[in-house]
């Protein structure tokens, strides 16, 4: 992972690539939300959150290529985070990486955020495990979730 890494704000024109990462069966499963859905709603729901000011939308890019997405939508003084790694990059720190290049972008592009917050499966330990690498603390652990905060 000595490449070069970029995070950028996401395009219309990822629209697939996103939709299709959200497709994967691996991120399904340590998903909220588990259900496949058509093409055509997924691009619907996309323009509108590239318009949504209290949401972003970055891209992870290693040499120009996707490895993974990340959003943030604003809740108040929260960020609010979901994110995925691509399949063949999973398992080597990229997790983490999306999560410190997030922190930093977010601040610029939705003013006022304090903590960003994100809520993961207890089965997803990779997720736990990218949350707890880049300082992010156990504010809540429920029965079907546990809730990971940092202050910005």
């Amino acid at each position: 992972m000595d490449s070069k890494l970029c995070l950028r704000k996401a395009r219309m024109s990822d629209c697939r690539i996103l939709y299709n990462f959200r497709m994967d069966r691996e991120v399904r499963k340590n998903s909220f939300h588990h259900e496949t859905f058509p093409y055509d709603a997924h691009r619907v729901w996309y323009q509108r959150l590239l318009e949504d000011p209290d949401k972003v939308q970055y891209v992870l890019e290693e040499d120009g290529a996707p490895v993974g997405q990340i959003r943030i939508a604003k809740e108040g003084d929260d960020g609010v985070i979901g994110y995925s790694v691509d399949a063949p990059f999973r398992g080597k720190g990229y997790g983490t990486r999306l999560l410190i290049l997030a922190e930093e972008q977010v601040k610029k592009d939705l003013p006022g955020i304090r903590a960003l917050v994100g809520e993961v499966l207890p089965e997803n330990l990779p997720s736990q495990h990218a949350f707890e690498k880049d300082g992010y603390q156990k504010a809540q652990v429920l029965e079907d979730r546990i809730v990971y905060r940092k202050e910005l």
